[in-house]
């Protein structure tokens, strides 16, 4: 039984939607993207699709592998973004001419198929940075005015990507339908994928997007899921070119030698807010709405307008909504291509 028959199965016979319900598929970076490394970003990112369309999407992948990769066994006949890119094991003899082709091959698989691809990327500097107050807000946590009624995960910045990225995803389905999160393997993340899954599902108030969302998290092996390698692929770039941007300390793509590459992934992308980007910028922008009795690093809308005259105040709200949200909303994003080819 494939991974996409018994996921489908659980999801009529468990939750009652029907087969054609559509459930995500996405993939956590976590060794590459900065989880136990010293990268200045942690990001993660995934493709969503319907159940039939990971179908086809297996077998054209997989299709690729076997022209590429014939000559070896089947287990070692997978994708992994670190391997390729950095001419490990079998990479190593092929010519440049077989390497550029078969990626090219890969990412004419994505951006043929009805997939929608998110992602989010943490700048861990400054998440740590951040008072405790803004990191519980961040990560979770709901204050009352009075008191902090749930806690959040403010020394875990891997929950802030990991809950945008799920919200994200059952922004795409239905309310009738079930999401069932697919991440790879790694024995080393799992519990800590698990809990940060759990508060996510047992938050209170409940999330609007809990009905939608599984009781489970599934884990499978990367080496034997296309939509995993998939994703490891995209992640690899996203998180490669901000950490590239960190380094040159500039806002801007041009320059990056991966740069084509990005855009080759924006075929999957259904609008700018898909991809999030949490750097200092981000961040201030997203706690802008902090209320008075949180503790922040500087002053927010709601700690400074309270002293200012009710005009002014107008005039002050209309700016942050006319010219902060969208800059929140284009920042770090790459212009879209205006159609597919």
């Amino acid at each position: 039984m494939t991974l996409r028959s018994w996921i489908a199965d659980l999801v009529q016979a468990i939750h009652g939607a029907t087969m054609d319900s559509p459930f995500m598929i996405f993939r956590s970076f976590m060794d590459e993207a900065g989880i136990g490394t010293g990268d200045a970003y942690l990001s993660i990112a995934g493709y969503i699709a319907q159940a039939n369309e990971w179908d086809l999407f297996e077998k054209d992948w997989k299709f690729v592998l076997q022209r590429y990769m014939g000559d070896l066994p089947e287990n070692e006949q997978y994708f992994h973004s670190k391997e390729f890119y950095e001419n490990r094991k079998h990479y190593r003899t092929w010519k440049k001419s077989k390497k550029e082709s078969f990626e090219n091959a890969l990412f004419g698989i994505v951006r043929d198929s009805n997939v929608s691809l998110y992602s989010c990327s943490l700048q861990r500097e400054v998440f740590l940075s951040l008072t405790e107050d803004e990191r519980r807000l961040l990560t979770g946590g709901i204050h009352n005015g009075m008191k902090w009624v749930e806690w959040g995960a403010p020394t875990k910045p891997y929950f802030l990507p990991l809950q945008f990225c799920i919200i994200q995803a059952a922004n795409f389905v239905r309310d009738t339908d079930k999401i069932f999160p697919v991440m790879s393997r790694q024995e080393q993340y799992k519990m800590h994928a698990l809990e940060l899954y759990e508060q996510m599902l047992n938050s209170h108030p409940s999330l609007k997007c809990r009905p939608k969302l599984a009781d489970d998290m599934v884990f499978s092996d990367p080496t034997k899921v296309a939509a995993l390698q998939a994703a490891d692929l995209a992640v690899y770039w996203l998180s490669q070119l901000e950490n590239w941007k960190a380094k040159m300390n500039t806002t801007q793509s041009d320059g990056f030698e991966g740069r084509w590459r990005i855009f080759r992934l924006l075929d999957n992308v259904r609008s700018h807010g898909d991809l999030k980007v949490f750097n200092f910028e981000g961040f201030m922008l997203a706690l802008g709405g902090c209320n008075r009795y949180i503790k922040t690093s500087f002053q927010t809308r709601d700690q400074l307008l309270p002293s200012l005259p009710v005009a002014q105040r107008k005039e002050v709200l209309g700016v942050m909504r006319r010219v902060n949200l969208r800059r929140f909303l284009d920042h770090e994003t790459l212009a879209l291509p205006a159609s597919r080819d």
